[in-house]
């Protein structure tokens, strides 16, 4: 009879892997048959036959075999022995370590022995060769223990005095649903485990993408992380948004960037802060805009600086210890209505060239409450009963030069003081219809040069004591020697001390700055072989 297609006679076997380090990257391992090879003494291991992995399909994506793990399969070539091929893995359970020596069957390898060794390993003695975490057991000495002790807590929500923290391992597999794909360093479960199931990828420095049973996400990346899209990127967020950082953000756009936020928006910084813009810079508000700090500055370095307001513009310093200083090449202050001035302490006028006071009436009047608080330097032209300025509450006009006062109507001088006018060239008293020079004390007027009193009308000197040294031209009227009872002078009330109330309103009820940050805490991240990084929170004292 002719002989059949196909293998025949094929001789079975089940062996222990001693080599998986394909030369030809093909998958293949070196595999001691038991009864067939003998031990390694007989046999090296360097001498065994490549044995090839049936995987049901033409792709390598199956797992190789560890080495000391037992397989069983066939001898194509039969009794000869020469060409085997592994149908599938034997679970185990290690008793003991493995003893090349002794048993005459495995091997040390001579590196990366925990990678290529998996399973007969010191910590899987008495542990069967399926995945701790596929049974169910002995977690603790699995990643989860890990897991749990690295989780980032009481992680700050800035603004609030609340904290976050990382959820927990969502592990609790039980067998048979958990199906695991794992190598000694890295793991894939697809659990399936009643109100338990999840999806967990598993990297050994400790990142992990983790799906729980409600289908809540933990993405945790032990070490850099990098996100890339290289179109358009959407992002929804349908409750709250945290977001803490242990070191420095930077944000770089190159086109154009708008926020819009529906709430209210608050920036709380620490340090310093800088906002700037390359081009116009606008702060609109629809309600109130309000600024505050310890020392506030505003420098328009090019152009104008403009401040209205459609109702009121204020404008204050401390009533005690501020001051309010403008300065400018030209000052122009406009009261379309009215402009007035009040003041607690002394007024001073101080111009180089020239004073005008313009109006259609002018009033100037003083109640001599209070002496004078700015002294006066000594006059020389004063005659030996005059008073000295800076002792006498009243009216006091003194010039160097030329002083005019002139008005289109009448000129009245009152005081119930004393009235000194004093002159250091020539002194002219002239007036369109009656003079009346009345005072109710002494009355000084000194002229280093001449002095000259002219009326269009009647001239009145009325006064208990009227002093006139050096030469005088009275004019070349009439001298009337019947005494003039003076007139009774009624100090005006203008109420010096009531003055407008200090804005109550403005921005005193800005709320206090955040602190100032003293220290930073450096997040150090970790590398390849240190473990999962975790970043432990400032205290809030710190």
């Amino acid at each position: 009879m002719p002989t059949g297609i196909g293998i025949q006679n094929p001789v079975f076997f089940i062996g222990v892997v001693e080599n998986n380090l394909d030369p030809t990257f093909e998958g293949r391992v070196q595999v001691r048959a038991f009864s067939v090879h003998g031990t390694n003494k007989e046999i090296p291991t360097e001498s065994l036959p490549w044995a090839v992995c049936a995987s049901g399909n033409y792709e390598l994506i199956h797992t190789i075999p560890s080495l000391n793990s037992f397989v069983y399969g066939m001898f194509l070539d039969g009794v000869d022995a020469q060409q085997p091929m592994i149908l599938g893995a034997i679970p185990t359970q290690m008793a003991e370590k493995v003893d090349p020596s002794k048993n005459g069957w495995g091997v040390f390898p001579s590196e990366n022995g925990e990678e290529l060794s998996k399973a007969s390993g010191p910590r899987d003695f008495g542990q069967p060769t399926m995945s701790r975490l596929a049974r169910g057991e002995s977690i603790e000495e699995s990643y989860v223990l890990y897991q749990e002790m690295s989780r980032c807590e009481d992680m700050k929500i800035g603004g609030t005095d609340e904290k976050w923290s990382e959820p927990p391992s969502a592990y609790s597999a039980q067998y048979p649903f958990n199906r695991v794909i794992e190598t000694v360093h890295h793991s894939i479960e697809l659990d399936d485990t009643p109100d338990g199931e999840r999806i967990m990828i598993r990297h050994k420095e400790g990142s992990f993408i983790q799906i729980d049973s409600v289908g809540a996400t933990t993405h945790k990346s032990a070490g850099d992380k990098y996100d890339i899209n290289c179109g358009n990127a959407h992002e929804f967020v349908e409750h709250n948004h945290y977001v803490t950082i242990g070191g420095n953000a930077h944000v770089y756009v190159k086109g154009n960037k708008t926020e819009e936020i529906e709430g209210d928006y608050r920036l709380l910084v620490h340090g310093h802060a800088e906002l700037a813009s390359g081009g116009q810079m606008s702060l609109n508000a629809g309600e109130q805009l309000q600024g505050r700090a310890a020392d506030v500055k505003f420098h328009a370095h090019v152009g104008t600086m403009s401040l209205r307001a459609e109702r009121e513009l204020q404008m204050g310093a401390d009533p005690v210890f501020g001051d309010v200083t403008v300065s400018a090449a030209r000052i122009y202050n406009t009261g379309y209505l009215s402009h007035e001035t009040y003041t607690t302490g002394s007024y001073k006028v101080t111009s180089i060239v020239d004073t005008h006071f313009v109006g259609s009436n002018l009033y100037i009047n003083m109640n001599g409450v209070l002496p004078p608080l700015t002294p006066l330097p000594p006059q020389t032209v004063l005659s030996p009963t005059a008073i000295p300025f800076n002792t006498i509450p009243g009216i006091h006009i003194l010039s160097g030069t030329t002083t005019n006062i002139k008005t289109g109507g009448a000129l009245t001088m009152d005081t119930i003081g004393a009235t000194i006018i004093n002159s250091g060239a020539a002194t002219t008293l002239k007036a369109g219809g009656i003079m009346d020079i009345g005072v109710g004390g002494i009355m000084t007027i000194n002229s280093a040069a001449a002095m000259f009193l002219t009326a269009g009308g009647t001239a009145m000197i009325n006064a208990p004591l009227v002093a006139i040294d050096d030469v005088v031209t009275l004019g070349t009227g009439v001298a009337i020697a019947t005494p003039i009872t003076p007139p009774v002078i009624v100090p005006p009330q203008i109420g010096i001390f009531t003055l407008p109330g200090w804005p109550t309103s403005g921005i005193s009820n800005l709320p206090e700055p955040p602190s100032k940050s003293m220290s930073l805490q450096t997040y150090t991240p970790s590398g390849s072989g240190s473990g999962a990084g975790v970043f432990i929170a400032p205290s809030e004292e710190e």
